[in-house]
């Protein structure tokens, strides 16, 4: 994979968190109007809608913070080309022996997203995942164990880009 094409990962990342960032904000603005709409008044000690609702802004005002700090960091994202002795760094693209069609990205944020790309799955993690942490500073014909139904399985770097 060249750089252009990492590249390409990127943006396609990027895209998927703007896309969810203005899910989140919506989901947000529906949460906090419906904490502060004069008809979520507690009719009794045990009406909660409004608290609720508040907890539920509240808690979708953080994922949004954390949303644009992962864009931020992917529009400030340097890709680099790696070789099979290179370490595993910050913008791999690591693929393990235990399935070919799907290879996991470094990032610097969102952490869990699957994004199809190049005829393969592509799966974030960050270097402060436990996979991440694995990773990092391994190299190809390295192995690491993955954590799978909650079953520790082995796990060979098979190539990294």
């Amino acid at each position: 994979m060249s750089i252009i094409s990492k590249n390409s990962l990127i943006h396609q990342i990027i895209l998927s968190l703007e896309a969810d960032l203005d899910t989140v904000k919506a989901q947000a603005r529906g949460a906090h109007d419906a904490a502060t709409h004069e008809e979520s008044a507690a009719e009794n000690k045990y009406d909660t809608f409004s608290l609720e609702s508040g907890y539920l802004a509240s808690g979708l005002s953080r994922r949004v913070r954390e949303i644009e700090q992962s864009l931020q960091a992917y529009r400030d994202l340097a890709p680099r080309a790696f070789d099979d002795d290179d370490e595993i760094r910050l913008t791999a693209l690591v693929t393990l022996d235990d399935d070919a069609r799907l290879k996991y990205f470094i990032g610097p944020g969102a952490a869990g997203l699957v994004l199809s790309f190049e005829q393969v799955d592509v799966r974030v993690i960050t270097p402060q995942s436990p996979l991440g942490q694995q990773l990092l500073g391994k190299a190809v014909g390295e192995d690491i164990m993955l954590m799978q139904k909650g079953v520790q399985t082995p796990a060979s770097i098979t190539d990294i880009v």
